[in-house]
């Protein structure tokens, strides 16, 4: 929960610092929020996330999850594998017209989850129809990463955006990359 509340308050900073004047005279021109869901390395994925642009940059702040899809054995003992990050990223380059927005993205992320540990022996569970079945002991991690988010969106509306996001999170302990359909509301364009 303390990383949690670090990143918020680096996002404050970092709006501050960009800004070059207190947060307080910074005119916002866009502020959005984006939802999305999708596929990625581990299985199934989903962000969520806050983007503000004032002059010539753009902030964000995301929460993504990615999860192994277990739709094959839903019951087994071997824990899955997962991690989510909560990232601030700044815009390096975004192109923007009357009916689209592109950004790219990269900032840092903390990401948490669970992986497989040690084997710990064989599955004596009744679900466990694979013979080789093993259980392992979940073990939990928590790194720092570079986030990273390119994105491209079709704005019919300038409060609504339907796009493609690319997005992940590189560290030591358990990197992933997702693919997502996602949703922009508020002033996109």
């Amino acid at each position: 929960m303390k990383k949690r509340i670090v990143i918020m308050v680096l996002s404050a900073i970092m709006c501050q610092a960009l800004s070059g004047k207190a947060l307080s005279q910074t005119r916002i021109d866009n502020l959005w929020i984006s939802a999305g869901a999708g596929l990625n390395s581990l299985g199934l994925g989903a962000a969520l996330g806050l983007s503000c642009q004032y002059g010539g940059h753009t902030v964000s702040i995301r929460y993504s999850s990615a999860s192994e899809f277990r739709f094959f054995d839903p019951y087994s003992p071997t824990p899955p594998n997962n991690v989510h990050d909560f990232a601030l990223l700044y815009c390096l380059a975004e192109h923007r017209s009357k009916w689209s927005l592109s950004m790219i993205s990269i900032g840092l992320g903390l990401a948490e989850g669970q992986r497989r540990g040690r084997v710990l022996g064989p599955a004596s569970n009744f679900w466990s129809y694979h013979p080789y079945h093993e259980v392992y002991e979940t073990a939990g991690f928590s790194t720092v990463g570079i986030a990273f988010d390119a994105q491209s969106s079709f704005t019919p509306l300038s409060v609504l955006g339907l796009g493609l996001d690319l997005l992940g999170n590189v560290n030591g302990r358990s990197s992933y990359v997702s693919i997502l359909v996602s949703l922009q509301m508020g002033k996109v364009n």
